[in-house]
């Protein structure tokens, strides 16, 4: 009797490792669709450009355009709605925030001397609220989306990076 008790407890213990298994996989593969959705939608922005100056040689983005493209990117991959709240059966637990979206083209002026950009240039940003800490060089014109997602099994949001540049 002793050992159907073991077993029976082993059968429980090893239930419990694999619903746990199952919930961290799919913690980790909605953090990289997450993710890979994120380099998509900042990728799809950074090609809403102003066609007339590209001519110049000059990239400057259409700002408008590219945070509806990005949008809109997001909300296919990831199941949400237009305003990034998820639709059924989407692993996002709540609205995706977009944080902040930065436009770094030669409009962007630098903070450190109060004069537009000029690449390669260091970009630097900082959230403490959000415990984001950002220093990277930047080749060219370039946009920086930070977003905070929600996800299922996960009490918390989680936070991503992108940098998309054009480099020259």
């Amino acid at each position: 009797m002793k050992a159907l008790y073991f077993l029976i407890g082993i059968c429980f213990i090893a239930f419990g490792l694999t619903i746990s298994q199952i919930k961290y996989f799919i913690l980790d593969t909605t953090y990289e669709k997450v993710n890979y959705s994120l380099k998509h939608a900042v990728h799809d922005g950074a090609l809403q450009i102003d066609n007339e100056k590209v001519a110049d040689g000059i990239i400057e983005f259409d700002k408008a355009v590219a945070l509806e493209t990005i949008h809109l990117t997001l909300s296919k991959n990831l199941l949400l709605n237009q305003d990034l709240s998820p639709k059924e059966g989407s692993y996002i637990t709540d609205p995706l925030k977009i944080v902040e979206t930065v436009y770094i083209d030669y409009n962007f002026i630098d903070t450190d001397t109060g004069l537009p950009v000029t690449f390669p240039f260091t970009y630097k940003y900082s959230n403490p609220l959000l415990n984001i800490d950002i220093e990277r060089p930047i080749f060219g014109p370039s946009i920086v989306c930070v977003i905070e997602a929600k996800v299922r099994f996960d009490d918390e949001y989680q936070r991503y990076v992108t940098i998309q540049e054009y480099k020259y």
